[in-house]
């Protein structure tokens, strides 16, 4: 039994869109849903298209292109009402996880969204795990807005391997839209704030 709690709880969140735009599909002959199937199926063939993964990325922020030294992109979804991103350090062994949802953006709702990603946890392609413990806190600015943000240590749901992680959040009040930021180590290292801020300083905008 809980090897299947750790199976559904490793489902990574653009694969559970994936398998609702399926369902979507399956539940309606229109054209509208057989679109979705199109679209789902595009996306699966993308994800680790690097000149796709580029395209995806500047939807999130304005990336640089190419990455700073030793940054390199591991995968890319682009849902047209969301988009997700990991990128991987790999002099540290460090990945950076980035979300663009549509949303509420005020501070107060960053702050909130914020509380629900940390209780969520880390649920990425590479990583499910859970936060325990809440080491700092506060907000960083960043090209003109507030990223709020929380340092804790989760516990990998495959493994039992603690570690410690970071999840922000940025509200755009422009874009309309909200952006989440989860940075952890993989492979046993240790976490390096400074690896999140470096790839994060790089960004020309939003």
């Amino acid at each position: 039994m809980a090897s299947e709690r750790v199976s559904r709880q490793r489902l990574p969140l653009w694969a559970a869109l994936l398998i609702f735009f399926v369902v979507l599909t399956i539940g309606s002959v229109s054209a509208t849903a057989f679109s979705w199937l199109m679209l789902a199926r595009q996306i699966v063939i993308d994800v680790n298209v690097p000149e796709k993964m580029q395209a995806t990325a500047q939807k999130i922020a304005q990336f640089p292109q190419p990455l700073p030294e030793g940054y390199k992109y591991l995968m890319a979804a682009n849902f047209e009402i969301m988009q997700c991103m990991v990128i991987e350090h790999e002099p540290s062994g460090q990945q950076i996880a980035f979300y663009s949802l549509p949303g509420p953006t005020t501070d107060k709702d960053s702050k909130i969204f914020l509380d629900r990603a940390f209780e969520a946890g880390i649920n990425t392609t590479y990583l499910a795990a859970k936060f325990h413990e809440v080491k700092s806190n506060g907000t960083i600015p960043l090209l003109g807005q507030q990223m709020n943000y929380l340092l804790g240590e989760f516990t990998d749901l495959s493994t039992n391997h603690k570690g410690d992680g970071f999840v922000a959040t940025i509200g755009l009040n422009k874009a309309a839209k909200n952006i989440l930021i989860y940075s952890y180590p993989v492979r046993d290292h240790a976490y390096n704030q400074q690896v999140t801020m470096n790839l994060l300083n790089s960004l020309k905008g939003f």
